[in-house]
């Protein structure tokens, strides 16, 4: 059995590498809508710790760069989106 992905009655577990970085599961990153460039909240707990994704007011929900003068955001479903995000979106659209 690959021991990152050992089961537990809490969930999975999933072992820290030489970096000390966890890999969220995809089942539970297509589920709260974390993708790349997404920001989630690391508090300590009693017994453990707990990671909540957040959204940054005024920032991309692709790639995280916050709204400026030179970078202004779009609202598609309720989500902001950047001028850079939103181009590559429309060049992959397009081909």
């Amino acid at each position: 059995m690959n021991k990152n992905n050992l089961k537990a009655q809490e969930g999975i577990i999933r072992g820290v590498d030489d970096l000390g970085r966890i890999v969220i599961p995809k089942e539970l990153r297509v589920s709260l809508d974390i993708c790349i460039g997404s920001y989630v909240s690391i508090q300590s707990v009693e017994g453990g710790i707990l990671v909540t994704p957040v959204t940054v007011e005024n920032s991309c929900n692709i790639c995280g760069l916050k709204e400026n003068e030179e970078n202004t955001m779009q609202t598609f479903r309720e989500r902001k989106i950047c001028d850079k995000c939103l181009a590559q979106i429309s060049k992959l659209h397009t081909k």
